[in-house]
């Protein structure tokens, strides 16, 4: 679906006021790209599970109700 969306995308660039004559885009996402942000999330979303795999889940709190004031 990316390569999809960004096939034939030709690009310029903006250089001290100036843009460059377009070129072939080949990074498939860039910036400003209305999916970056979606890859984005489901990459690092995937990267967290990977390395939290088989870990202790959750936020673990202490109470101190036991002590004598």
């Amino acid at each position: 679906m990316v390569k999809q969306f960004h096939e034939g995308m030709n690009v310029k660039v903006k250089d001290n006021g100036e843009y460059s004559q377009p070129f072939p885009e080949t990074n498939r996402v860039k910036q400003g790209c209305v999916l970056a942000p979606t890859l984005f999330s489901m990459i690092f979303s995937t990267m967290l599970t990977s390395a939290f795999r088989g870990g202790v889940t959750g936020v673990g709190f202490r109470y101190d109700t036991d002590r004598e004031p």
